[in-house]
């Protein structure tokens, strides 16, 4: 087996290759590894990326040793870039939107990075990633970095801390990535700063998506035949209790236990702690519970629980799932009354790989963020119900109480640096999603898209003295005295006004050799052109995300990149 992957890697050095970021769980080799697990080349991954190199060379033998000459190819590719020194890539993005009765906005970006391998054993790795953007886009350059000029439930690739430069009305940032992983590709250790990724669903999924911004990364996998366990730490941002400002001491834990009792069939249970203002060395105890290790200590934190499975069908056909739970009405829920607190986000969804190498993957998914999921009631604020009330009506409060509820972190809430740690979906929303990718070669790709959302103010019905009541992940839905409303009802999606959006995209991306090339070092150019066509009724756009009636929007999203590495 090794002389075919030394094979593979000479012929593979004299053919196009493409750029490479395993640090990011966002880049094209992750997208690659759900393929072929679901062509069935291995089984029984974990399911928190991004992987390290160890995990990641064994798959990629294992794809060299099963797979169809596409896919061998492609792999071998990867093989290649893994071990690749650090190179730098240049690259230039344009994205532009033209909305009917609004004005288009452009933006740029000229971002010089440099990334890859800065040392390997068979024990020990370490990836970098550093990178330098200029910016030409709004008078704050900050709103870029959150908004974008990006279609509706899209958040920004891009990394980088809010502290600019300015020259010539062109902001300039810095951003950086890296990771070290210690062990082998069964045991191993990862710590870092990166973005997160967790569960079947590669792409935006409920419970950590690799579209919300990079954390702290601390990570240990275990794998067995059968079973696996992962405890995962995150440090994250926090702000106040309306999304601004910026506070430290803000954490995340979680911990994985994944069983295989066939080959055809993955099951797992999962838990999540939020919390902050302090370290918690309890929740980093492995093979403990969170939800008891949180009772011990007073439930003062957010404790979150789910399920989920993988399961491979014949004729390389794959159903995914996963449930999350923040909390239920469970009394109501064993009596069938459904009309009651129901914070939970679920994601399912179907795939087909064929064998067609031109049709490289199919998807189907349906994804549901139920009312107040990711918000948390801000046990921190004092010792008693008045106290809260007391903070959250802003007509009777003192200065010393709006002080307080203006510039305390909420620890709690499922989000880091203003964004939620899941899904781009606002909380009470739900979402279709059609995928297909179709490889011309090895080098070329189509990806088609389609996406249906929906989205409503679970709050709309409160008075205009509550806090905070925009059906946003800062809504808790408590109201203007502090009192909890969620508790006897579940108003999913049943609002008069819902607003709905339609996106329909297709994305061309294609790698090509550079005329000059030496021994030594592979240049390379990267294009990436894409169009996407959005209609949006009853649009909460600049209404902090509440949907207004009537205020609609018809709009046209067109995004050029090149990229040259060497």
């Amino acid at each position: 087996m090794k002389r075919n992957i030394i094979a593979f890697m000479l012929l593979l050095l004299a053919s196009s290759l493409f750029a490479l970021d395993i640090t990011d769980p966002a880049d094209r080799i992750y997208n690659d590894l759900e393929v072929w697990q679901e062509k069935g080349y291995y089984r029984h991954i974990p399911e928190i990326r991004p992987y390290p190199t160890q995990l990641l060379l064994e798959l990629l033998d294992k794809v060299i040793a099963r797979g169809d000459a596409m896919d061998r190819a492609i792999a071998a590719d990867y093989r290649v870039l893994i071990d690749k020194p650090l190179n730098l890539e240049p690259e230039m993005e344009v994205e532009t939107r033209y909305g009917r009765d609004q004005v288009g906005e452009t933006n740029g970006t000229l971002n010089f990075k440099i990334k890859g391998i800065l040392d390997r054993d068979d024990k020990v790795a370490v990836w970098g990633n550093v990178s330098a953007n200029a910016i030409l886009k709004y008078d704050d350059p900050s709103y870029y970095m959150y908004y974008d000029t990006l279609p509706y439930g899209e958040r920004t690739e891009e990394n980088w801390v809010s502290d600019s430069g300015t020259i010539a009305g062109i902001s300039l940032y810095s951003g950086s990535a890296a990771m070290l992983s210690l062990g082998s590709s069964t045991l191993y250790g990862q710590m870092g700063l990166t973005r997160s990724s967790f569960g079947p669903f590669y792409d935006d999924g409920v419970v950590l998506s690799e579209e919300a911004g990079e954390q702290g990364h601390y990570e240990l996998t275990w794998r067995g035949n059968d079973f696996s366990y992962s405890m995962l730490f995150l440090a994250l941002v926090g702000t106040d209790y309306e999304g601004d400002g910026s506070f430290p001491e803000k954490y995340l834990a979680m911990h994985s236990y994944n069983w295989a009792p066939f080959d055809w069939l993955d099951l797992g249970f999962f838990e999540t702690n939020v919390w902050g203002k302090r370290l918690e060395p309890l929740y980093m105890m492995p093979f403990s519970y969170l939800f008891y290790d949180q009772g011990i200590i007073g439930f003062d934190d957010n404790s979150l629980m789910g399920l989920k499975f993988r399961s491979l069908l014949p004729r390389r056909v794959e159903l995914n799932g996963v449930l999350y739970v923040d909390d239920v009405g469970f009394n109501d829920l064993i009596k069938f009354n459904f009309d009651t607190k129901i914070k939970i986000a679920f994601e399912a969804g179907a795939s087909w790989t064929p064998a067609d190498e031109k049709l490289h993957k199919i998807s189907l998914d349906y994804t549901a963020v139920f009312p107040y999921m990711y918000t948390h009631y801000p046990w921190g604020w004092g010792g008693n119900d008045s106290a809260y009330a007391a903070l959250y009506n802003n007509g009777t409060t003192d200065n010393t109480d709006d002080y307080y509820f203006y510039q305390t972190m909420n620890a709690d809430n499922y989000t880091h640096n203003g964004e939620n740690l899941g899904t781009s979906l606002s909380p009470n929303s739900d979402r279709i999603a059609l995928k297909s990718n179709w490889r011309l070669d090895k080098d070329t790709q189509i990806t088609l898209t389609g996406n249906f959302m929906r989205h409503g103010n679970a709050s709309s019905n409160k008075t205009d003295d509550a806090a905070v009541q925009d059906g946003s992940i800062f809504d808790n839905g408590n109201d203007e005295n502090g009192v909890d409303t969620t508790a006897d009802e579940c108003n999913f999606l049943n609002q008069d006004v819902l607003e709905m959006v339609l996106q329909t995209g297709i994305e061309f991306n294609a790698v090509v050799d550079m005329p000059f090339q030496d021994p030594h070092r592979y240049y390379g150019t990267e294009f990436t052109l894409g169009y996407t066509f959005e209609r949006i009724w009853n649009s909460g756009r600049g209404y902090n995300g509440d949907p207004q009636s009537g205020v609609d929007e018809l709009n046209h999203y067109i995004s050029f990149k090149m990229r040259v590495f060497y």
